[in-house]
Protein backbone atom coordinates (compact mmCIF):
# COMPACT_ATOMS: atom_id res chain seq x y z
CA UNK A 1 0.00 0.00 0.00
CA UNK A 2 1.32 3.61 -1.17
CA UNK A 3 1.10 6.70 1.69
CA UNK A 4 2.88 8.61 0.15
CA UNK A 5 -0.03 10.97 -0.44
CA UNK A 6 -0.95 11.17 3.33
CA UNK A 7 2.75 11.23 4.17
CA UNK A 8 3.34 14.38 1.60
CA UNK A 9 0.51 16.35 3.22
CA UNK A 10 1.71 15.69 6.77
CA UNK A 11 5.12 16.36 5.48
CA UNK A 12 4.12 19.74 4.47
CA UNK A 13 2.18 20.56 7.45
CA UNK A 14 4.48 21.70 10.30
CA UNK A 15 3.57 20.47 14.35
CA UNK A 16 3.47 24.00 15.54
CA UNK A 17 0.27 24.23 12.91
CA UNK A 18 -0.83 21.08 14.15
CA UNK A 19 -1.41 22.64 17.72
CA UNK A 20 -2.36 25.37 16.58
CA UNK A 21 -5.46 23.41 14.78
CA UNK A 22 -6.12 21.42 17.20
CA UNK A 23 -6.60 24.28 19.89
CA UNK A 24 -8.16 25.92 17.34
CA UNK A 25 -11.09 23.16 17.02
CA UNK A 26 -10.88 22.98 21.26
CA UNK A 27 -11.67 26.46 21.44
CA UNK A 28 -14.48 26.24 18.84
CA UNK A 29 -15.54 23.32 20.92
CA UNK A 30 -15.85 25.49 24.14
CA UNK A 31 -17.67 28.26 22.57
CA UNK A 32 -20.06 25.84 21.34
CA UNK A 33 -20.36 24.15 24.82
CA UNK A 34 -20.96 27.17 26.48
CA UNK A 35 -23.46 28.42 23.65
CA UNK A 36 -25.49 25.34 24.60
CA UNK A 37 -25.24 25.73 28.44
CA UNK A 38 -26.38 29.06 28.03
CA UNK A 39 -29.18 27.85 25.94
CA UNK A 40 -30.07 25.24 28.82
CA UNK A 41 -30.15 27.67 31.63
CA UNK A 42 -32.14 30.08 29.08
CA UNK A 43 -35.00 27.16 28.77
CA UNK A 44 -34.36 26.34 32.54
CA UNK A 45 -35.28 30.43 33.93
CA UNK A 46 -38.62 30.78 35.44
CA UNK A 47 -39.04 26.76 35.06
CA UNK A 48 -38.52 26.88 39.21
CA UNK A 49 -41.97 29.40 39.32
CA UNK A 50 -43.57 27.07 36.93
CA UNK A 51 -43.25 24.25 39.53
CA UNK A 52 -44.15 25.65 42.31
CA UNK A 53 -47.24 26.79 40.45
CA UNK A 54 -47.85 23.28 39.29
CA UNK A 55 -47.23 21.95 42.80
CA UNK A 56 -49.48 24.09 44.35
CA UNK A 57 -52.95 22.65 41.96
CA UNK A 58 -51.77 19.29 43.33
CA UNK A 59 -53.00 16.77 45.89
CA UNK A 60 -50.69 15.77 48.05
CA UNK A 61 -49.93 11.81 48.99
CA UNK A 62 -51.47 12.18 52.36
CA UNK A 63 -55.00 13.46 50.81
CA UNK A 64 -54.93 11.02 47.74
CA UNK A 65 -54.63 8.26 50.36
CA UNK A 66 -57.55 9.75 52.26
CA UNK A 67 -60.09 10.11 49.42
CA UNK A 68 -58.83 6.48 48.01
CA UNK A 69 -59.53 4.79 51.64
CA UNK A 70 -62.86 6.57 51.40
CA UNK A 71 -63.49 5.37 47.58
CA UNK A 72 -62.65 1.75 48.29
CA UNK A 73 -65.02 1.99 51.75
CA UNK A 74 -67.70 3.29 49.36
CA UNK A 75 -67.41 0.50 47.18
CA UNK A 76 -67.12 -1.92 49.89
CA UNK A 77 -70.50 -0.94 51.48
CA UNK A 78 -72.21 -0.68 48.12
CA UNK A 79 -71.13 -3.73 47.09
CA UNK A 80 -72.40 -5.63 50.49
CA UNK A 81 -75.65 -3.86 50.24
CA UNK A 82 -76.03 -4.85 46.60
CA UNK A 83 -74.96 -8.57 47.73
CA UNK A 84 -77.38 -8.46 50.98
CA UNK A 85 -80.30 -6.93 49.06
CA UNK A 86 -80.07 -8.97 45.46
CA UNK A 87 -82.28 -11.88 46.23
CA UNK A 88 -85.57 -9.59 47.30
CA UNK A 89 -86.18 -8.19 43.63
CA UNK A 90 -89.24 -10.05 42.61
CA UNK A 91 -91.43 -9.74 39.52
CA UNK A 92 -92.60 -5.84 39.38
CA UNK A 93 -90.84 -4.92 42.26
CA UNK A 94 -87.24 -5.35 40.00
CA UNK A 95 -87.61 -2.38 38.71
CA UNK A 96 -88.29 -0.25 41.47
CA UNK A 97 -85.53 -2.07 43.06
CA UNK A 98 -83.00 -1.44 40.51
CA UNK A 99 -84.21 2.23 40.56
CA UNK A 100 -83.55 2.28 44.44
CA UNK A 101 -79.94 0.83 43.75
CA UNK A 102 -78.88 3.53 41.64
CA UNK A 103 -80.39 6.46 43.54
CA UNK A 104 -78.98 5.21 46.93
CA UNK A 105 -75.60 4.81 44.78
CA UNK A 106 -75.64 8.16 43.75
CA UNK A 107 -76.42 9.48 46.92
CA UNK A 108 -73.68 7.44 48.42
CA UNK A 109 -71.26 8.79 45.74
CA UNK A 110 -72.00 12.54 46.47
CA UNK A 111 -71.44 11.93 50.36
CA UNK A 112 -68.14 10.86 48.98
CA UNK A 113 -67.67 13.74 47.24
CA UNK A 114 -68.67 15.96 49.48
CA UNK A 115 -66.38 14.24 52.31
CA UNK A 116 -63.18 14.63 49.64
CA UNK A 117 -64.28 18.11 49.26
CA UNK A 118 -63.94 18.37 53.14
CA UNK A 119 -60.90 17.11 52.76
CA UNK A 120 -59.32 19.14 50.57
CA UNK A 121 -60.37 22.36 51.74
CA UNK A 122 -59.23 21.38 55.49
CA UNK A 123 -55.63 21.08 53.79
Amino acid sequence: MDHGGAASVVGTVSERELWEAWFAALDKALALQAHEYERRLEDLNGEASRLHTVMSMTVNREVFDKVQDADRDWKSRADKWMSENAGQDKGSESARFNLNSVLILLCTGTMIALEVWRILRAT
